[in-house]
């Protein structure tokens, strides 16, 4: 618990910089009663115990520096948490890339540029999200095991289409319209060359507009989600406007929980409780409350939403 840039270490607590070591606190080896006898000091069963150790250790390890960059077994690569990669740049949190730049949370891509998320033998994307098993896709989301596609969405085994969603084992469709191959590559370049020459965006906002229609990712206005529900705002926050929420009848406080997880029963999963930060309500949910008294760790007083963001700062690098 509370470890920081430590490898092969176990049985140890609040430690920086270990490698292969047990039984230390505070970087300091102890022997395995001494240890055993911290742990009953500081306990993290305890809501209270846990916060207050949550701020002793940013107290300590904010004396040890931050690792600028983590580039492992790599070449010729710039950005973050590279591992076993060649000739990648601008990468982040990425394995076995080649030839690559804005990739992002991937790993197994080659020849790909604006990339986000899965890659898995993949090869030659340009600008698409959520991918796996591809080759040769342009502006696409959520597509795998799929190859030549151009702005399709949610498209499993599919082949040689475009402007397609949520087609299973197509091949040679455009708007989800069955064609001969002749057909398709026919029609297809003529569609291209149609949007290159239509402008996009006339009368929407200035973030919505693209000289043409060809040549960029689905607009935002496409989105499923609003943005304040997506990850964009992890790496593009945008602020909104603070507002008193009261707490809705019938939710509880949180701070009618029991201080410790071991007075904590499973019944609290059948309540809603109001996260005063997130501003909203929220659940435990069982299997979580029994995740929590497995590992012996207080029951936590924040909603989901505002764990993820906690733990985010914990990243060392920014996207």
């Amino acid at each position: 618990m509370f470890l920081r840039n430590c490898r092969g270490v176990k049985n140890s607590m609040f430690c920086y910089g270990l490698e292969r070591k047990e039984f230390c606190f505070f970087n300091q080896q102890l022997r395995k009663e001494e240890y055993e006898k911290k742990l009953n000091e500081y306990r993290v069963d305890s809501h209270a115990s846990l916060e207050y150790l949550k701020k002793s250790w940013g107290q300590w390890s904010s004396q040890w520096p931050k690792i600028r960059q983590i580039i492992l077994n790599s070449e010729n690569c710039s950005g973050d948490a590279i591992y076993d990669s060649r000739n990648a740049h601008d990468c982040y949190n990425v394995t076995k890339l080649e030839d690559c730049r804005y990739v992002l949370n991937s790993r197994d891509v080659k020849d790909s540029y604006d990339f986000f998320a899965y890659g898995m033998e993949t090869a030659l994307c340009y600008e698409c999200v959520t991918i796996a098993h591809c080759y040769e896709l342009k502006f696409c989301n959520y597509c795998m095991r799929s190859s030549y596609l151009q702005y399709c969405d949610t498209c499993w085994g599919c082949e040689n289409c475009f402007g397609c969603i949520g087609l299973k084992d197509g091949k040679y469709c455009i708007f989800n319209k069955q064609y001969s191959k002749e057909e398709y590559e026919l029609l297809m370049p003529q569609i291209v060359e149609h949007m290159k020459k239509t402008p996009y965006g006339n009368g929407e906002p200035a973030s919505l507009r693209f000289a043409v229609e060809y040549g960029s990712f689905f607009p935002e206005k496409f989105s499923i989600f609003p943005y304040e529900d997506t990850l964009a705002q992890d790496y593009f926050s945008h602020s909104t406007q603070e507002k008193d929420v009261l707490m809705p009848e019938g939710v509880l406080s949180l701070d009618t929980l029991p201080d410790l997880v071991s007075d904590t029963d499973f019944s609290i999963a059948q309540n809603i409780y109001f996260c005063s930060s997130e501003k909203k309500p929220f659940k435990f949910q069982k299997r979580e409350l029994e995740f929590y008294k497995k590992t012996g760790v207080a029951v936590p007083r924040v909603s989901f939403e505002q764990r993820y963001l906690k733990r985010n700062e914990l990243i060392p690098f920014h996207y």
